[in-house]
């Protein structure tokens, strides 16, 4: 709006500030020549600014977005540096702003520096003269100029009424469960135990009709069988004649360590020589032959690591000693006499 301006020009123009007192009343002020300098006058002036501050709406909800827009109508050419809003509009929210293309309009620029608001809170907020620096075309430096200051209701999006009064919650209540609750849901859990049992055992029958139940797998072989089967696969292999005296002995020595484990459970094959020397006593009670098994394992040692070069006859000892080991520390179940007779009748 540049009428106002240039109307407070014009007053201050035909006042104290230029010597001439104009009254209305007075003749000069029907001259139409005096009229016609004055309006000349007014009309060379340079543009006036003009900065506003509006909202897209008066009233609004906790959330809601709401427009606000500065606008500025500066003389044409000129600059205009907008103020950042964040430092401004205090708890409100600033959720965008940018500013947008300047339009010219005769001698005058105008612009408008828009942006989007939100309120959190409920309550009346208002927004204080916002600034806008105005640098005339040339010059360096600019003035300051401040918008009108505008308020915004933000009203909560509850109604007023209908809602009943909000309370505390309770706290939990006990149920008390009666003897006939507990005695059904009981028969409940014990119908189902023996529908599953009654399903499972159906099921096997089933499969044993139709000639496709599986047996349960075989007992494990025996530690002492494993190795005599291991030790006529070595025999049988012929590593002596082919020169390969390590990999006998190696494999020799792993054929023992096994058949230790599974008679006497403890690790042997994850453990050193010395260390299966501690534990042996523990379970051969004969010393004669813990010794020689100790030497036994000692001369095997020496042909894996250090390259020991036995002769045949050393090598078809050492088999043989190995059957004398399993043969002599063997775990063979007793069968009673029952047992005997059950098996014959069998």
């Amino acid at each position: 709006m540049i009428g106002p301006f240039r109307t407070a020009r014009c007053s201050r123009l035909a006042g104290k500030d230029h010597g001439v007192a104009v009254r209305w009343g007075h003749p000069t002020a029907h001259n139409p020549i005096l009229a016609t300098v004055f309006l000349l006058y007014a009309a060379l002036l340079p543009a006036q600014v003009n900065v506003q501050l509006k909202t897209g709406i008066d009233t609004a909800t906790v959330g809601d977005y709401i427009p606000l827009t500065l606008s500025a109508t500066v003389p044409r050419g000129s600059k205009i540096v907008w103020h950042p809003l964040e430092e401004t509009l205090g708890s409100l929210v600033i959720l965008n702003a940018q500013e947008k293309d300047r339009v010219s309009h005769g001698d005058q620029d105008y612009q408008e520096y828009t942006a989007t608001i939100a309120g959190y809170d409920t309550g009346i907020f208002s927004i204080p003269p916002l600034l806008v620096t105005v640098i005339p075309p040339g010059e360096s430096t600019g003035t300051e100029y401040s918008s009108n200051p505008t308020s915004i209701l933000i009203a909560t999006v509850l109604p007023d009424s209908g809602y009943p009064e909000i309370v505390d919650i309770h706290s939990q209540v006990n149920i008390p469960i009666s003897a006939w609750e507990i005695i059904w849901k009981l028969a409940i859990a014990l119908g189902i135990v023996g529908l599953g049992y009654g399903l499972y055992h159906a099921y096997l029958w089933w499969k044993k009709r139709k000639g496709e139940y599986v047996p349960p797998p075989p007992p494990p072989i025996p530690p002492h069988e494993l190795a005599y089967r291991e030790l006529m696969r070595l025999k049988e292999d012929k590593l002596l004649q082919d020169g390969k005296l390590t990999e006998y002995y190696f494999r020799l020595s792993e054929i023992i360590r096994r058949y230790f484990e599974g008679r006497y459970r403890f690790p042997a094959l994850e453990m050193a020589t010395w260390d299966i020397k501690q534990i042996l006593p523990e379970h051969i009670s004969k010393e004669e032959l813990h010794s020689k098994i100790e030497a036994w394992m000692d001369s095997a040692d020496m042909v894996k690591f250090a390259k020991d070069l036995p002769g045949w006859g050393e090598c078809e000892q050492a088999l043989e000693f190995a059957y004398r080991i399993v043969d002599e520390t063997k775990h063979v179940p007793q069968v009673t006499e029952v047992e005997f007779q059950e098996a014959e009748a069998v």
